[in-house]
């Protein structure tokens, strides 16, 4: 049992890497930031999704120590912020500033000045996002990032500008103003040409008009942060903002405002002067990485808590098998001379431990794919009989809810081969769900159709509709994603690994297939599967009845360290009429082999993972031997793992086949006549 939860372990740790691969996306994504933190204003902590270094490595190491937003808020102003921008600083990093903003809009940026290393000071903005998905959440994600070079670009420009006169601002896209205030008088806004070109400004506007004219353009949900970057100007001497602008002819365009305040004492009044400038191609790249950063984000949340959720039901999923195995164990020990139920609780253990393999097996199966290891086979297929197998294996499930199944597999006969077991997993997987999330007196129904293509190649139409609960269109655009069962949708209410239908995705893309499904909530849902076949003629494939049966007279070594498996490997050996002989380990089967007679074993089947003397070493020494039969006895590896990395290793040690526990007799009887 600890065998296999450390394999489940191992798949974990695997997912965790495909998780850590989107990570990595979100990181490129995130490269224009410094830091990026998620803050949770409920409890004042943070997480950290990227950190670099703002000025040393000391804030980077402060970062990870400490979790504990207005700690770090509070050290890093100390430390780091300027003396003039102190009080501007903590009132606009405070929870209640950022909270207020947000309520207001989506995002908060701030600007401040930090110590630098090659000059007094550096530009910084802080941008804060609210990424709450639930009532009274409080969480926002505040990114960091340099922008001075930007800034001391712009007031470089700005001193140049004054200098060069209109007709180099015109050539770089720039226009100047200048807002006058009074007291007791409208404010008057001078402009110079290009400005009054860029903003679509009349001429015949008069300076006492132009303020308000501009200010009635400005796009309406901006006007409070236009207010507010006034007043900063007013309060702190400059400012500055970008703004979607309504021009008169060219429709919606991004500006640029800066300005700064001076004082005219001769005239007892307040001057204001800046600039504007076309950012339009620029906010629009801007707005489409900050949707990009912001949509890995949520990515990155949801794949955090689909693996949270994964893990618990995996927890569950495991547990419950095993506590019903257990329970049922003891029920037959105390009644002995019950043979009904000692029969039922047979058939319940086995039920519940096939319901744990095919846990497990949706896990490694899931973990395979991602890392592209899927292996296809050729082998006849009849669509009509794995359909048919199906319905018999749920046929307890298809009475309990008293659906109705009708059937139409058509009248093609053509003889198909492909990849039969992931044709069945796909379509087990449609039907069980069919089934599952049907209606109680519902009905399904299946056909089947068979297109030929060419003269070697068919495309065969597989049609499963239900009358069930139907899914959401939100519920269906990440159907085919890991862990779908995370969504709040009324097929939640049935627990899984939600592994099933994104396995059947990966399946049907790595054969070249096509899966779609229509469906309306409570109407039930159509699932269409196009598998691309091949076309055989009979001779092409291997008759299987032409197996040899008949075992006796057979002698076969079991090699395995744990009790019990050698001893079920025993008992399926003997039953399928051969003799056994058992060994614990790799050395004690090298030296019982070298001790018996040429030719005495017909196969050795062989565990991989033994004390003091691994199933690789103890086959590579077996076949380094100086006798002939050490080279053709077949050695069969029995592991319960099903890693591509063991599977070659063994090969490479000198082993046939692979067997991966647990085994069936049917599986061995199979894997034998092929070997023997």
């Amino acid at each position: 049992m600890s065998s296999n939860i450390e394999n489940i372990a191992e798949q974990v740790g695997q997912l965790n890497k495909a998780l850590e691969n989107q990570y990595d996306i979100l990181k490129a994504l995130c490269a224009d930031y410094i830091s990026i933190y998620k803050i949770d204003f409920n409890t004042g902590k943070y997480e950290i999704y990227q950190t670099g270094n703002l000025h040393n490595k000391e804030i980077a190491e402060k970062t990870r120590s400490l979790n504990d937003y207005k700690e770090l808020v509070r050290w890093y102003a100390s430390e780091y912020v300027i003396q003039e921008d102190m009080d501007y600083f903590c009132n606009a990093t405070s929870e209640e500033t950022i909270m207020k903003h947000l309520l207001e809009k989506k995002d908060y940026v701030i600007r401040y000045r930090a110590k630098g290393l090659k000059q007094d000071f550096c530009y910084f903005d802080i941008q804060y996002a609210d990424v709450s998905h639930n009532p009274g959440e409080k969480n926002v994600i505040m990114a960091i990032r340099n922008v001075d070079a930007v800034v001391r670009t712009e007031e470089e420009m700005r001193r140049n500008t004054a200098s060069a006169h209109e007709e180099t601002l015109k050539g770089s896209g720039i226009g100047m103003w200048m807002i006058v205030i009074e007291e007791g008088v409208k404010p008057k806004m001078y402009t110079d040409s290009m400005m009054r070109e860029l903003l679509g400004v009349d001429d015949e506007i008069l300076p006492e008009d132009c303020y308000a004219w501009w200010y009635d353009h400005v796009d309406k949900n901006f006007v409070s942060q236009i207010d507010s970057n006034m007043e900063e100007i007013l309060a702190k001497g400059r400012s500055e903002v970008s703004y979607p602008y309504n021009h008169p002819d060219k429709g919606t365009m991004y500006i640029r405002c800066g300005g700064c305040k001076s004082y005219d004492s001769v005239h007892n009044r307040i001057r204001i002067k800046g600039y504007h400038q076309d950012v339009t191609e620029i906010m629009t790249i801007k707005q489409k990485q900050d949707k990009e950063l912001m949509d890995a984000l949520v990515v990155a949340k949801r794949a955090d808590r689909s693996k949270s959720e994964f893990i618990s039901h995996m927890s569950h999923d495991i547990r419950t098998p095993i506590n019903g195995i257990i329970g049922m164990v003891d029920i037959a020990s105390k009644n002995p001379e019950d043979a009904e139920l000692q029969k039922r609780m047979r058939n319940n253990v086995r039920e519940s431990a096939e319901r744990l393999l095919n846990f497990m097996n949706d896990v490694i199966e899931y973990s395979e794919m991602e890392g592209s290891r899927m292996k296809l086979t050729h082998e006849p297929v009849d669509i009509a009989n794995i359909i048919g197998n199906i319905l018999e294996l749920t046929d307890k499930q298809i009475n309990d809810r008293n659906i109705q199944v009708v059937t139409d597999y058509g009248n093609d006969t053509y003889k198909l081969a492909g990849s039969l077991k992931h044709i069945r997993q796909v379509l087990y997987n449609i039907i069980e769900n069919a089934i599952k999330y049907n209606k109680q007196n519902g009905s399904i129904s299946i056909s089947v159709h068979i297109e030929k293509t060419d003269e070697e190649k068919a495309e065969c139409f597989v049609t499963v509709a239900d009358t069930g609960i139907g899914m959401s269109r939100e519920y269906v655009e990440h159907i085919f994603e890991p862990f779908t069962q995370g969504y709040e949708d009324a097929r939640t209410s049935y627990k899984g690994t939600g592994l099933g239908m994104a396995i059947c995705k990966r399946i049907m893309d790595y054969m070249q297939g096509t899966i779609e499904v229509k469906t309306n909530p409570g109407e039930g849902s159509e699932f269409t599967v196009k598998f691309p076949l091949d076309i055989y003629e009979e001779d092409t494939v291997a008759d299987e009845n032409a197996e040899n049966d008949n075992f006796a007279g057979y002698k076969i070594l079991i090699v395995d360290d744990n009790n019990m498996n050698r001893e079920i490997t025993q008992f399926m050996v003997e039953e399928l009429g051969a003799k056994a002989v058992t060994t614990c380990d790799g050395k004690e089967a090298l030296d019982t082999f070298r001790k018996s007679e040429r030719g005495d074993f017909d196969c050795i089947i062989m565990d991989l993972m033994m004390p003091v003397m691994d199933g690789f070493e103890a086959s590579e020494r077996i076949r380094n031997l100086d006798r002939e039969d050490a080279h053709t006895i077949p050695i069969i590896p029995l592991s319960a793992s099903s890693s591509e990395e063991d599977m070659e290793k063994a090969v490479e040690s000198g082993m046939n086949g692979y067997l991966v526990k647990p085994v069936s007799i049917d599986l061995l009887k199979h894997t034998l006549q092929n070997m023997i």
